[in-house]
């Protein structure tokens, strides 16, 4: 979880120093994509540990 902060703060940083708005907008909407995708991978892990629980 610390190195996901990290790399938050990295790529947070990366976007302010972009200077054209649309590659930012672009960036920061991949940047949201992997967030959804990093958290529904999350959520299927734990139903799959549920599953094997059981």
């Amino acid at each position: 979880m610390q190195v996901f902060l990290v790399l938050l703060l990295v790529f947070y940083g990366n976007v302010f120093q972009l200077t054209s708005l649309k590659a930012s907008a672009d960036t920061v909407l991949l940047f949201h994509l992997l967030i959804q995708f990093y958290l529904s991978l999350k959520a299927f892990s734990k139903v799959l540990v549920i599953g094997v629980n059981r």
